[in-house]
């Protein structure tokens, strides 16, 4: 996961340990809905502009996918980000910006239409089927790479 965010940064590192000028604008400015904390030029920016050291940002991501996506600003302050940041991180960004709109369940698997923050849906297919050497039962997930496709 860290190389994958670190190969998303264009000026700011998570692993590097220095601050850096950050040179990839961000997408969203922070209004009335909470943003997601996985837009990173967006939260990098937002730690930035707070002085929150990079170590912080790591802990957050850290905490983030062993919580299961659960932001709670008592267990970041607890895991070392300071407790006004804590809050107010919490205050102004969402683990989950998408929501499952659609379910069809089938003999054959499930399928979910997810609505992202723009409002755009994407879907999900999970197929069910036997494996047909070992007989062991197997899933596939197939995720659109196309947004507006019903």
């Amino acid at each position: 996961m860290v190389s994958l965010l670190h190969q998303a940064v264009h000026g700011w590192t998570l692993d590097a340990g220095a601050r850096l000028a950050v040179t990839t604008p961000t997408r969203r400015a922070l209004g009335d809905s909470p943003a997601s904390i996985l837009d990173l030029p967006l939260t990098e920016a937002w730690c930035t502009e707070r002085n929150i050291a990079p170590a912080h940002l790591s802990t957050v991501y850290r905490h983030l996918f062993r919580r299961r996506g659960e932001l709670d600003a008592a267990v970041l302050h607890a895991a070392g980000l300071p407790k006004a940041a804590a809050a107010e991180l919490c205050a102004d960004f969402s683990a989950c910006t998408s929501s499952v709109v659609q379910t069809v369940r089938s003999a054959g698997g499930l399928k979910l239409v997810v609505e992202l923050a723009s409002g755009r849906r994407v879907e999900t297919v999970l197929i069910l089927h036997n494996h047909i050497s070992s007989g062991s039962r197997r899933a596939t997930v197939c995720v659109s790479s196309q947004v507006g496709l019903p």
